[in-house]
């Protein structure tokens, strides 16, 4: 089955949404990809007959010079902040917020029962790592900068309060700080992902339902399930996302491809 069609991005990424975590596929082989850092779950397994393939006109996955390393559209890594439709803050790995009465601080418990894709554990100490990491100095991406002084401009401190706890604080009242943290501004990685100077070492290993197998820079990204995710399920197995340049400014050219 093969879809090709010309849309606007803002459509493109809400038919990804749906194709992500709605479709399921049947079909049973394998496949041993052998890209940079492998499969972090430490099997390359890959079901070639149920695999989806999707096209973009850019590189969604630019891997491991890019602050982020991809797009949260692939669904590899989560924040700790989301957001809805209505651009309004919503729980992500955070579960909860609370802002002190005098604006100064902020304090976050944290999703319990949550594991990286290499199997560490996500918790307060996960966090500091990544603001650690942050406060290393600016990493240019082809998303948004990841710059600490844009997202939590006047941080005074960040602390692990608990294992599940982790707070906030600013040398100013920052009311409405929550809404610099949404998606990119609260992106969340395995510390083992990063060298001294905050860089990706292999592939980016986040909390999301889909992990990143090969990655090959360009050209496409592989991903597969996470069924260790403490969330729904991914229905589709493997997704494979191409990058198919394409002149037209404005436009993307997608496609989606399901092999039986």
């Amino acid at each position: 089955m093969k879809l090709f069609f010309k849309t606007s991005l803002k459509q493109v990424l809400a038919l990804f949404l749906t194709v992500l975590m709605a479709v399921s596929i049947a079909g049973c082989s394998k496949s041993n990809p052998a890209g940079a850092g492998g499969d972090p779950a430490g099997s390359s397994s890959v079901d070639k007959d149920s695999e989806i393939v999707l096209g973009g006109y850019r590189n969604i996955a630019p891997g491991e010079k890019d602050g982020y390393y991809c797009s949260s559209i692939l669904y590899v890594w989560e924040p700790l902040v989301k957001q809805d439709d209505q651009a309004s803050p919503v729980p992500g790995l955070a579960e909860r917020w609370e802002m002190s009465a005098d604006g100064k601080e902020w304090t976050f418990q944290l999703r319990q029962g949550v594991q990286f894709h290499d199997g560490e554990k996500f918790n307060a100490d996960a966090v500091v790592a990544n603001f650690d990491r942050m406060k290393l100095g600016v990493k240019n991406s082809s998303f948004y900068p990841l710059d600490i002084n844009s997202n939590y401009p006047g941080l005074k401190e960040y602390s692990k309060v608990d294992e599940y706890t982790f707070k906030l604080t600013f040398k100013n009242p920052s009311p409405t700080q929550i809404y610099n943290m949404v998606n990119f501004g609260s992106a969340m990685y395995s510390p083992k992902c990063f060298d001294g100077e905050g860089n990706f070492k292999g592939i980016a290993q986040g909390t999301g339902p889909f992990k990143i197998v090969e990655n090959v820079k360009d050209q496409y990204v592989l991903l597969a399930r996470n069924d260790n995710y403490y969330g729904e399920k991914a229905k589709a197995k493997s997704l494979r996302v191409k990058v198919i340049p394409d002149s037209c400014a404005g436009d993307v050219y997608f496609f989606v491809t399901a092999f039986h």
